[in-house]
């Protein structure tokens, strides 16, 4: 990713709170991505506008039942940061 423009990030909350969590930043010249899991399975998709307004293209919240479900998103967050994916 890093070769197409798109710095990745990843961070977790402290392990000692109610619904711990993680976030995958993925930020490109154009886009900034953000997906944050709990783990209790919720998660938000979010992606900006990476300009002087700084708009919310996104912000969609989902279920993550499973790793197939997981696996998706990750893939279409991915695919936004890097321009090839619809936001």
């Amino acid at each position: 990713m890093a070769g197409r423009g798109v710095a990745p990030g990843v961070r977790r909350s402290a392990d000692d709170r109610d619904n711990p969590s993680v976030w995958i930043d993925l930020d490109g010249s154009d886009r900034m991505v953000r997906l944050t899991i709990w783990s209790s399975g919720e998660a938000v998709l979010a992606v900006a506008e990476v300009s002087s307004t700084g708009s919310i293209l996104l912000e969609e919240q989902l279920r993550l039942g499973d790793v197939a479900a997981l696996d998706r998103t990750l893939s279409r967050a991915v695919l936004v940061a890097l321009g090839d994916g619809a936001s």
